[in-house]
């Protein structure tokens, strides 16, 4: 279970365990998730670390449950650690999505990355991501003329792949593959020693049957709730209970916030390009749906002119050339030598103490969007400003 290790002239204690770290949103988790995770420990992990988006996601949505919340609901599905992956990485394209992710996952010494894959080919996915992190120059070339044609780049990569490497554009077209390229891209980019291992999905969902994110989403909106809490162990379905009482995040809510902010943008501030397309069709629109609907095209799709909406929103900055922190959203019952171990890993960049990381510009990029997404609920404690500040992390 331990190692002794001496070294400049002290005794350290080092765990013998296999790290799993899991990249997610489990907005909000699901009976899928949690056969993830069961099936992350059957392939070889001793401890699973997830490594969560918190309160905007990859869409550019206001996620519907809250990041502690979520924190929970992992730590009791079965996850030892979770840290989180900032807005900053975690509400951009795919690629800096999947490299903020593994980024944290190198400097917490995470030994493997599990995620879900509808091949489950490992073979085929690590050759499709080596060609796609090393371009040919007759690959860029097939890329740049998609994009000359008005596609955007994810769109016209994809083509480029069909036309050059037909036997493996398939898995270019199914979201988890489609992810599992860009981890594995983002480990070639980085250097990372950390394992991939391919979690097969099994039918329509994970585990056969199981509702997806978005599906557990409506249900909820829908005033349906009962349907999917009922698919739960009993204390995540108490836990789900009493988030949807009064802690859910309501979009509409914000509409107002957001589109006020758009029309303060002058024409000067917002430049050229989409930036400015989105200003032109906020001043002429009185809602948010149709402004994002004047804006989207073949070059710009929906989910990145939400993106860009939100960066304008809530002035995210841009994504810094170093990780700054990791910090700490939860623990399990039984985690502090984990924890411990993590530390020493991450060779003090692991905080779970919110209040050191106040003059980071990516965690004051946190506390903006914490304090946004609560303007969302109706819960008191969630609407208060500076909760990124006190809350400190989660203990199951």
């Amino acid at each position: 279970m331990f190692t002794i290790v001496y070294m400049s002239g002290i005794i350290f204690k080092v765990m013998n365990v296999k790290i799993a770290g899991i990249i997610a949103e489990y907005n909000p988790l699901h009976r899928g998730h949690i056969y993830h995770m069961e099936q992350t420990r059957r392939m070889g992990a001793d401890r699973i670390v997830v490594v969560l988006g918190g309160n905007l996601t990859q869409r550019g949505e206001m996620a519907m449950f809250d990041k502690f919340a979520r924190a929970e609901m992992a730590l009791r599905a079965g996850a030892d650690a979770v840290v989180e992956l900032p807005a900053v990485y975690a509400a951009r394209p795919a690629r800096e999505f999947a490299r903020g992710g593994v980024a944290i996952l190198k400097a917490l010494g995470a030994d493997q990355i599990s995620f879900g894959s509808e091949s489950g080919d490992i073979g085929a996915l690590s050759t499709l991501a080596e060609k796609l992190e090393n371009e040919t120059e007759r690959f860029s070339r097939a890329v740049r003329q998609g994009l000359e044609t008005g596609r955007g780049y994810p769109a016209a990569r994809a083509d480029a792949v069909r036309q050059l490497y037909p036997e493996l554009y398939p898995l270019m077209t199914t979201p988890n593959d489609a992810l599992a390229l860009e981890y594995l891209q983002a480990i070639m980019h980085l250097k990372a020693d950390i394992a991939p291992v391919a979690v097969k999905r099994q039918g329509s969902y994970f585990g056969g049957g199981t509702r997806s994110a978005s599906s557990v989403r409506e249900l909820i909106r829908a005033g349906r709730a009962e349907e999917t809490t009922r698919e739960l162990p009993e204390e995540l379905r108490e836990l789900y209970e009493r988030e949807i009482n009064d802690g859910l995040c309501d979009p509409a809510r914000l509409e107002a916030h957001i589109m006020l902010a758009l029309r303060r943008c002058s024409p000067q501030q917002s430049g050229e390009g989409l930036k400015q397309l989105i200003v032109n069709s906020a001043a002429g629109c009185p809602w948010i749906e149709e402004t994002i609907d004047a804006c989207v095209s073949k070059r710009y799709t929906r989910a990145r002119i939400m993106r860009e909406i939100c960066e304008m929103w809530l002035d995210l900055p841009p994504v810094p050339e170093h990780l700054p922190y990791v910090r700490l959203l939860g623990a399990g019952k039984g985690s502090e030598t984990l924890l411990r171990e993590l530390k020493r890993r991450a060779g003090g960049l692991l905080a779970g103490d919110p209040v050191k990381l106040r003059d980071e510009p990516v965690f004051k990029a946190e506390c903006r969007i914490t304090d946004a997404w609560g303007l969302g609920c109706i819960r008191r404690e969630y609407r208060l400003p500076g909760r990124e500040l006190t809350r400190g992390f989660v203990r199951t």
